[in-house]
This record gives C-alpha cells, sequence and structure tokens, in this order.
C-alpha cells in the first residue's frame, strides 16, 4: 500500500482549509444551463459526483465578469449578474456538505470573447489584434476607463460570488485571457501605464487584485492562477514570471498562487502545452519544474497542475518542494473518485485518463454548438451524472443471464457494468485478446495509451471473475450451440465494424472507387496488423481526419516509404485533430519526414501503377496521374451486424452497441455499453 505523507494532510489557503491537497482545476465543460449558462441539475451532479470522490476542492472554471465578453462557445459562469447567486448557492451548499471548498474563477476572456448574449458586441484587447475565435474581426484596444471599468466588473464578481457563499475566487491570469495579453510583452504594443515595462503590465492584474480584496474583506479568499511560463517564439522566459509573481504577492492581498500553462494563441507553442494530447508525450507532472521557481520565490501555497495522473506523483511532488498542492483536471473527470480511491489504498482501482482529449476539450470546450456537456472516452457517467452519478446507480430488479458478444471498449463497459448491477455476464469474441479497435489504435506512433484503459478494464473483470471464451467467433454454424449453453436472457451484441477496401465516402456517394478490387489496395487496418505487403510509394484515401491516416503515414514514412495523404477537405486535421490538440505535434513530425499532404482532392479511379486523381472543385476536369505501389484506404467502416439479424430471427432480445450499431469514437463506444447496462 501507497504510504502518502502529504497528499491527505490539510493546507490552508489564508482563511479557507483544504482537507486534503486534491483540488479539481477550473476548466470548461459545457454542464451549465444552455444560453442563460447559469447552474442547473447537469452542473450539480458533475461537480457532486468528485465532492462525493474526496477532492479537498473545485474550481468552478472561467466565467467572466463582463456582459460584453461572455464566453461562447467556451461558455462559463455569468458571473456580471445577480442572476447567478441563487443556483451558485445552491451549488456551493451541496459541495460543502462533502467539507469541498468552492472557488469560482472570475475573468475576462479579451480577444476570446464570442458574444452570445450581446451579438453586436466588438472584442477587447489589450492592444489591437486579429481575433482567435472568429476569424477576420479585429478587436477593440481598450482606453483608460474602460481598463477601470473591468477592474469594477471584477470587484462586482467577486461580491457576488461572496453572497453565494461560495469559499474564494481565483483570478484567472493564464490561458490567454485579459490578465495575460497585458502582461505577455509580444502582445502588449500600449506606450500608457498600461504598457512597455514588467511593472506597467502587471497594473491591470494588480489593480484588480486591490479592487476584489476591498469587495469581499480580510476574511474571503482571494488567489491567483498565474501563468508559469510566457511561451514565445524562440524561448521559454521563466525569470519574468517569476518576477511577476513578486509582484503579485507584494500586493499582501493574494492567499494562494495557483500555476498555469499555455493559451491557445501562439506558433508552435501555447497551443500545445496547454492541450499536452497523449501523442505528445509529455512527461506526467512536468509542469512542476515550472511551478518549483515560483514557490522558491514567493512565500504564498503554490499549486501546478497538467498531466497530473497518479496520486503517488502527486505527493511526491508536494515532498520534492515543487508545489505544495495540486491540480488535477483529466485524471478526475475520468474517475471522480480518484481521491477516495487514493485513501483508501485501491490505486489499481483508478480508472486511467488516456489524455485523448476528445470528449473533454474537444467537446466539452472547444466543439461550437454543443450544449450537452462534455465526455469521456474512459467515463462514461462524465457529463451526465445527473443521470448516472454514483448515488443513482442501482442493483437490478431482477438478475439476468447476459451474453456480450464482443470484447472491445463497448462490450467490456457493458460487460463491467451489467456485472455490477447483478447480473451474470459472460463474454465471447473472436480475437484472442481484449480490446476491438482500441487494439489497432495503441499501434499509431505515439497512441500507446490506449493500453492503460485495456490494462485497467481487464482487471476489472479478472476482480470480478468474468467468464470469457476467446477466440470464438458466433456464426450461423455455432449460435444456436452457444446459446443452449449460455441460456442467455439478454444478448449485448458489440460485434465493431470492418473498414472497407472501396474507398466509399460521401465524396463518392456511398459508392466504392473504380478498380478498388486490385490487389494494390489496402484498408487501414490490413496496414496496421501487418497484412499489407507494401511497396515504397504509398497513396493514402482519408475521409475521417482523425488520428488514423496521419498515424499510418508517419509509421511507413519512418521506414523510409514515400508516402502522400490525400483528403477532399482542406486539411487532414480539421476539426478533429485541432480540436485534440495533436496537429500540433502530428505535423511538423509529418513535414520532418517529408510527408506529402494534399487538400481537396479525391480519387476517380485506381490503376496498376496507383490513381487518377481530381480536385473536388474542378467538376471532373483536371485530372492527374499519382504513381503509387499501394494505396491505403481511411474511408468507410461498416458495422458488423450479422450476428445481431440471426439473434433477432431466433427471438433473442437483443442489444446493439458501439461500432457494431454504428462507427464512431471510442468514447460513444463506451457511453453505449453503460447506457444498455442500466436498462438490462
Amino acid at each position: 500500500m501507497v504510504e502518502y505523507k502529504y497528499l491527505f494532510t490539510p493546507l490552508k489557503l489564508g482563511p479557507v482549509t483544504l482537507k486534503n491537497r486534491i483540488v479539481w482545476s477550473g476548466h470548461t465543460h459545457k454542464c451549465w444551463e444552455p444560453v442563460t449558462f447559469l447552474v442547473g441539475d447537469r452542473a450539480k451532479g458533475y461537480y457532486e459526483e468528485r465532492a462525493r470522490g474526496g477532492v479537498g476542492g473545485v474550481v468552478l472554471g472561467m466565467a467572466s465578469v463582463d456582459e460584453k465578453a461572455d464566453y461562447w462557445p467556451l461558455f462559463g459562469l455569468p458571473l456580471w449578474t445577480d442572476k447567478v447567486i441563487p443556483g451558485l448557492k445552491e451549488l456551493t451548499d451541496i459541495l460543502h456538505k462533502y467539507d469541498c471548498k468552492v472557488f469560482a474563477e472570475p475573468g475576462h476572456p479579451g480577444i476570446e470573447s464570442v458574444p452570445f448574449n450581446q451579438p453586436d458586441e466588438v472584442m477587447y484587447d489589450v492592444s489591437q489584434h486579429s481575433a482567435l475565435l472568429t476569424v477576420g474581426e479585429m478587436t477593440k484596444e481598450l482606453t483608460r476607463e474602460e481598463i477601470w471599468q473591468i477592474e469594477d466588473k471584477f470587484a462586482s464578481a467577486a461580491e457576488r460570488v461572496k453572497k453565494a457563499g461560495v469559499d474564494g475566487i481565483e483570478l484567472l491570469h493564464g490561458h490567454g485571457k485579459l490578465f495575460w495579453r497585458f502582461f505577455y510583452a509580444n502582445l502588449n504594443k500600449r506606450t500608457d501605464e498600461y504598457g512597455g515595462s514588467l511593472e506597467n503590465r502587471t497594473r491591470f492584474a494588480r489593480e484588480v487584485i486591490d479592487k476584489v480584496r476591498q469587495a469581499v474583506g480580510k476574511d474571503f479568499c482571494v488567489g491567483m492562477r498565474f501563468e508559469a511560463i510566457p511561451t514565445e517564439i524562440g524561448g521559454i522566459n521563466v525569470e519574468e514570471s517569476v518576477e511577476a509573481a513578486k509582484m503579485y504577492e507584494a500586493t499582501g492581498q493574494l492567499d494562494y498562487m495557483a500555476t498555469v500553462v499555455g493559451a491557445l494563441e501562439g506558433i508552435m507553442g501555447t497551443p500545445t502545452i496547454e492541450m499536452n494530447p497523449y501523442y505528445a508525450n509529455f512527461e506526467p507532472g512536468w509542469e512542476g519544474e515550472f511551478s518549483r521557481k515560483i514557490k522558491a520565490a514567493v512565500k504564498l501555497p503554490v499549486s501546478a497542475a497538467s498531466k497530473i495522473n497518479d496520486p503517488g506523483l502527486a505527493d511526491r511532488m508536494i515532498a520534492d518542494g515543487k508545489v505544495d498542492y495540486v491540480y488535477i483536471c483529466r485524471a478526475l473527470i475520468a474517475d471522480p473518485h480518484f481521491a477516495k480511491k487514493a485513501m483508501e489504498g485501491r490505486e489499481e482501482d483508478i480508472r486511467p485518463c488516456i489524455y485523448c482529449n476528445q470528449g473533454c476539450i474537444g467537446r466539452g470546450a472547444l466543439e461550437a454548438g454543443n450544449f450537452t456537456g462534455l465526455r469521456c472516452t474512459v467515463n462514461p457517467t462524465a457529463g451526465d451524472e445527473v443521470n448516472w452519478g454514483s448515488w443513482t446507480f442501482k442493483k437490478a430488479t431482477q438478475r439476468k443471464q447476459v451474453l456480450v458478444v464482443g470484447a472491445g471498449p463497448a462490450g467490456l463497459q457493458c460487460a463491467m457494468a451489467s456485472d455490477e448491477r447483478g447480473h451474470d455476464v459472460v463474454i465471447y469474441d473472436k480475437e484472442n485478446e481484449l480490446g476491438g479497435q482500441a487494439r489497432l489504435i495503441k499501434k499509431l506512433p505515439g497512441q500507446t495509451m490506449p493500453q492503460t484503459f485495456l490494462d485497467y478494464l481487464e482487471l476489472q473483470l479478472q476482480k470480478l471473475r468474468m467468464k470469457m471464451n476467446l477466440g470464438v467467433e458466433l456464426t450461423s454454424e455455432n449460435i444456436d450451440g452457444v446459446l443452449a449453453k449460455e441460456k442467455p436472457d439478454v444478448v449485448v451484441v458489440a460485434t465493431g465494424a470492418r473498414p472497407s477496401k472501396g474507398g466509399e465516402s460521401s465524396i463518392t456517394f456511398g459508392s466504392p472507387i473504380p478498380g478498388w478490387e486490385q490487389e494494390n489496395v489496402y484498408t487501414y487496418e490490413d496496414a496496421l496488423l501487418g497484412k499489407a505487403k507494401l511497396g515504397d510509394r504509398i497513396l493514402i484515401l482519408d475521409h475521417f481526419s482523425d488520428r488514423v491516416a496521419p498515424g499510418i503515414a508517419e509509421l511507413l514514412a519512418d521506414q523510409g516509404k514515400k508516402v502522400e495523404i490525400i483528403t477532399a477537405r482542406s486539411s487532414i486535421t480539421e476539426p478533429y485533430l485541432t480540436l485534440w490538440g495533436d496537429s500540433f505535434f502530428m505535423m511538423p513530425r509529418l513535414y520532418e519526414l517529408g510527408v506529402k499532404i494534399t487538400p481537396f482532392t479525391w480519387v476517380k479511379q485506381i490503376t496498376e501503377k496507383g490513381a487518377i486523381c481530381f480536385n473536388v472543385f474542378s467538376q471532373g476536369e483536371g485530372e492527374y496521374d499519382v504513381e503509387a505501389d499501394n494505396l491505403i484506404m481511411v474511408t468507410m467502416k461498416y458495422s458488423n451486424t450479422e450476428l445481431y439479424k440471426l439473434l433477432k430471427q431466433r427471438g433473442v432480445e437483443c442489444y446493439l452497441i458501439g461500432d457494431a450499431r454504428a462507427p464512431r469514437f471510442i468514447w460513444n463506444a463506451t457511453h453505449d455499453g453503460y447506457k444498455v447496462a442500466t436498462e438490462i
């Protein structure tokens, strides 16, 4: 059993005492109410699950203080209106039942504003710049009077938060918001008292700190989430951050300093650091090397975040003097009971975050138009705790025999949840190992993290003593024998999907590309499983715009092959690889390896020597030949529904989940599996 010297000891942050040193950091989750962005049942459930899971505190995420600068599509609480107080009070009261401290995170999105409540408003910034989230628009440089008005709005927001019973506020100085843009010398072009020297560039934040403290008094916790490393083209200036930290501490008004790194803006710097997907291979706890320098320079309690995925690591970071406490975000989305399991010595039962960024950052933060909350690849209840929280999980009223066919993420999740509900479960799969499509993903360069999720699932199934029959495919020849043997009341079909060799896509109206039957054509599955006999020149057709095509391209180019990816879209990275943060790392690697990427292009005819390609906007004109030894199709996938049809013919009660229902992402598969398990 792991011994924790510091992690589960109390810590004082000014007038507030945390029961332990794990805080769920502020983030965008879209669990607030649609349109109003106020607290509703979904948000209450989302936060309550982590409080039940034992965290010492939660930060509610960036919330704008300015009605002219709301934060849609990355929306947060509207701290500019008294309407926020009742719901915030209800949420705070719920979390306090678990001795969980609550911190609001007032901020100003500045250039990241996307006005929803007042769509005719402009974006305000330290200086005039090209807008970040609304391409083609320019910001308005703030006047002195407007700066002072925003400072007053911070004070008013702090008063509202205090009225709601919240324990403290955390001023967001990082992630590219307005404080950060005043601080960042490359962006602050001002020549008045708010620009130029470091003292001037920190003036706005220091004036806000003073006004906020005047508004809330000494008995209220005021902290700052501060940029530990202002990333610049050509290097990282940590020393300037240290000096700024000293200036903020010198106000005498702060109770703690939480360090943060990265923003959405920058050239190969800040976006990569902020999102750090598993492909980027950031070391767990890597930010501690920067927070250590801040901690050494100030007397305030200091924390750090970013990929702290292990309670033992968190304890060591405190012991090594890197932090006084830790901020954890994605790992607590993946397992809300991270802290409780660690306290109970059940570290192996912590559901691991795989840092794919698909459901949390991609869907929960950056996917425009999504008002239904984030999701999580490994935790199907994330974002839907109001319906599936641990306090609503119920045993089945009738114990049933459940046969799950398919041992991918959908089938394994369904089997585990069904067993936990009290059913007797048996799993069949045609392969000799668990994992389904996840086994393919882990074969791509830099994509090893999914294995940790598969290892977790396998361990949990072993603990449940789950009956498994691997290497057995259910077909029309043996299905009746299996049904007679297992006598299932319910069959869950999670047989996945198969990639098509034909290259069908929306570009071809679902028809195969002429010439697809030739021996020089392979699916992405053939390539990853070693079934393809490949030459030196490879043409990859990418209709997914996800990790598969660039991953195979990198794999083959690293072997010395000449690789070209074509896509009918504007880029192989849009939208997914950009939303997930991979593109900032993948694209430089592909260019380094000489991979050619051709947008707005598709194949008209496959030939023995390669393919006849065309520009999708040319109306069929401008065709040209591409020489290639082999073509790899990253295109259509077809659900394996043959078994489902056999079962329906026999009148068996059955469900279709995961890719067998419709090929989608892993988070859809685990969500399907859990949902069906709650219905059996």
